[in-house]
């Protein structure tokens, strides 16, 4: 049995990787941090007019009573009840939301949106899954037959070829090729587009498809017919246990260390602490670099990254801080859930000046480490406001006893400062300004926690730190000349709907800070100015 651990877990939806196949049992799952919605109708709107669709509808081939009155189902119920940090729930709602998670799935599948059976298992997944629905946008039931594709996930583990897929039309072709993986030693390129998969063509096929194609069992072998500089090219790649380091390095111009973290797998820190050894170590050996005394700064970029776990979070943030005190403290309904993590004395940087880049693809666990810095005044947090995740999810496998999981949300953390970022996000201390006349239109257009449906209110309302920002950074174009050692093919910006393209404005304004600190007689191409009433 798996032990309980807590996490603060949003995937993103751009990883392409498979999905779990769970969310079509209750509404539409909630979009990952960062990407776009249409605004036409709320998301809260939206998820009352499919719980009232869905809850009071009677579907003759649904028997109701044969999931709601089973000693599972009622184990799931009584420890929402008794845990969940949401305040006002009662049985009555809940099984509302049960009965209108089995109605739904039972339509999917008559109208062949879904190629599942209608039995007992699928039932009782679909049963948990909309009662959880109505809980919080992050909870979720995950049956057993889904534990350990799950756990992948969390880890950041998979079998396949090591490649990352990416839609474009109805193409899918390589977006990136993991270094050492089986792709890479077969040739695999990034921007090769797939044709067939064991002689079947993938033209059109939903990404989860083809994905399912591709990967195997460890140690078998896939077919895969590609299209590179508009020539046939087929590889025979074998399949493996794929584990992708959470944490990827750069070198800067002048000295300044980058590491781009993904997500707060359960070997972040140390995939962290790996990448910064590798960054002292390429300084006092890099030409120039060498000379000028080594790294100079350090950028921490944490944009798209939407969290995961708690304990990791803790640890990154302790990493940085040479004093003992709060990282964060939560709180929920049950005391069991109240606890505060702390740091110990120790600074892996040994005091270098820090920058941690934000947008709003940063959640949760992103939003733990840099209000925590930010609180203790040891880095400089840079960018846009994050996503506003401040809830903490347990994912527990005794409720059942039977191999499936239940992800709750169970408490909400806060800052070192006493307040919470549920709704209002990290607001960071110099805000990038990428000078496009679409940039604040389109981040009207983005998803937010405070626009997901059933989503937790913060107690103390929108309490945004106004005067937090404290400059404006806006590039120029020879400002944005942020190149990175040869051989390296660490993304510098994270891509993200109507914003792809436009991020390397975060990484140009944080190297020159950074450089700006280390020698006060720079010449930076950027300008600061103060903020105007709107943030």
């Amino acid at each position: 049995m798996l032990p309980s651990f807590k996490a603060t877990q949003k995937f993103l939806a751009a990883t392409a990787l498979a999905g779990l196949g769970l969310i079509a049992y209750a509404a539409q799952p909630p979009a990952a941090a960062g990407t776009v919605k249409p605004a036409t109708v709320s998301a809260e709107d939206e998820y009352k007019g499919w719980l009232n669709k869905y809850g009071s509808m009677s579907l003759p081939s649904v028997n109701y009573n044969a999931t709601l009155n089973t000693d599972k189902f009622k184990k799931g119920l009584a420890y929402v009840l008794e845990n969940s940090v949401r305040s006002g729930l009662n049985e009555a709602d809940l099984r509302k939301a049960a009965r209108a998670g089995m109605n739904s799935f039972v339509e999917n599948v008559q109208k062949k949106q879904s190629k599942l059976p209608v039995n007992a298992e699928t039932l009782m997944t679909a049963a948990l899954s909309g009662m959880l629905s109505y809980v919080s946008p992050h909870d979720n039931y995950i049956p057993a037959s889904k534990q350990q594709e799950f756990r992948d996930r969390m880890n950041d583990t998979f079998v396949g070829i090591g490649a990352m897929l990416e839609q474009a039309e109805d193409l899918i072709r390589i977006a990136n090729v993991i270094e050492g993986s089986p792709a890479e030693k077969a040739g695999v390129k990034e921007g090769d587009i797939i044709h067939k998969v064991n002689g079947t063509s993938i033209k059109g096929m939903p990404m989860e498809e083809a994905i399912n194609l591709i990967r195997g069992k460890p140690g078998t072998t896939v077919s895969i017919e590609f299209q590179r500089n508009q020539a046939p090219l087929t590889l025979e790649i074998s399949r493996a246990q794929i584990k992708q380091s959470s944490a990827a390095h750069s070198l800067l111009d002048g000295g300044v260390g980058y590491v781009h973290l993904r997500s707060f797998t359960e070997t972040a820190s140390m995939d962290i602490r790996h990448a910064i050894a590798k960054l002292k170590a390429e300084a006092l050996i890099t030409p120039g670099i060498k000379a000028a005394g080594g790294l100079k700064g350090l950028i921490l970029d944490l944009r798209g990254n939407p969290g995961g776990l708690l304990a990791e979070a803790r640890s990154i943030a302790d990493d940085f801080l040479n004093v003992s005190g709060l990282v964060t403290s939560s709180q929920g309904r049950n005391p069991d859930y109240g606890e505060r993590l702390t740091a110990v004395d120790g600074d892996i940087v040994n005091g270098l000046p820090v920058v941690v880049l934000v947008n709003e693809g940063s959640a949760s666990a992103s939003e733990v480490v840099a209000g925590a810095l930010q609180d203790h005044e040891r880095v400089t947090v840079m960018g846009a406001d994050t996503f506003g995740k401040g809830t903490v999810q347990e994912i527990r496998s005794d409720v059942f006893g039977d191999g499936s999981l239940m992800k709750l949300t169970i408490a909400m953390y806060k800052r070192p400062s006493g307040t919470s970022p549920q709704f209002v996000g990290i607001r960071p201390d110099i805000r990038v300004d990428p000078r496009n006349d679409d940039y604040e239109k389109a981040r009207e257009e983005l998803t937010f926690e405070r626009k997901l449906p059933r989503s937790i209110p913060n107690p103390r309302g929108m309490e945004a730190e106004q005067n937090r920002i404290k400059a404006v950074c806006s590039p120029t174009n020879e400002g944005l000349n942020a190149t990175a050692q040869p051989n390296s093919n660490t993304p510098l910006y994270y891509k993200a709907g109507p914003l792809k393209g436009r991020m390397d404005a975060y990484v140009g304004c944080a190297r020159d800070f950074l450089l700006q600190k280390a020698n006060p007689g720079y010449q930076s191409t950027l300008t600061q100015t103060a903020p105007t009433a709107k943030p």
